[in-house]
């Protein structure tokens, strides 16, 4: 029994030094990437609309069509970006025109690939159990982002559609690699405050 137990922590011990693990540690609900996944891809897909030629116009929003995950930001970035086209927010019983924003997609998906041995628990009889860290030849975890969404105009007195903006889509990525057991690096096509990642297509963390 003590034979087996100390070849046990002998085997913990090396994969312990050799191993390569992933961790996700956030004091928030979710992590700072992932609220960058979903933020910049809606940021993307805005940018995609059409000018509809309609400087000048007043509108206002109805939100009542729009759920999305971090709504509030797609929403103003929904207004920035009709501000940019040059109309103006007004009441909502003053403006010419009702914007009305629609998400279809609004998600992470989360994929990984391993080759070498995954983290393994590890039952020592009289001594509890353990956790062998992941060993990794090849692998990555990815997480991307996506956006797909969607905006038309009506006039706010007739109900009649003025523009329609169409649906729009954009996605970003983070891909965390490790190779030969303690080798990290990242490709993202994040923005800041992952800068160095966009420019460069690679940053070794």
């Amino acid at each position: 029994m003590h034979s087996f137990v100390r070849a046990m922590c002998l085997l913990i011990a090396v994969a312990t030094f050799a191993g390569c693990s992933t961790s996700r540690t956030t004091t928030t609900p979710r992590t700072a990437i992932e609220q960058a996944l979903v933020s910049q891809s809606a940021e993307w897909a805005l940018e995609k609309f059409e000018d509809p030629n309609m400087s000048g116009k007043t509108f206002t929003f109805d939100d009542s069509q729009f759920d999305a995950v971090d709504k509030a930001f797609s929403l103003s970035a929904l207004r920035l970006q009709l501000l940019k086209f040059g109309l103006k927010e007004a009441k909502a019983d003053e403006a010419e025109l009702i914007a009305r924003p629609r998400s279809a997609v609004s998600s992470i998906d989360d994929s990984s690939f391993l080759i070498g041995i995954p983290e393994l628990p590890i039952i020592i009889p009289g001594a509890g159990s353990v956790s062998i860290p992941e060993i990794a030849l090849l692998g990555y975890n990815k997480q991307i982002g996506m956006n797909r969404m969607g905006m038309y105009a009506a006039e706010r007195e007739s109900g009649s559609l003025a523009h329609d903006f169409g649906i729009s889509a954009s996605r970003a990525h983070y891909v965390r690699w490790r190779v030969l057991f303690f080798i990290s690096f990242r490709h993202t096509n994040l923005e800041e405050p992952y800068r160095r990642a966009a420019k460069t297509g690679v940053n070794v963390e």
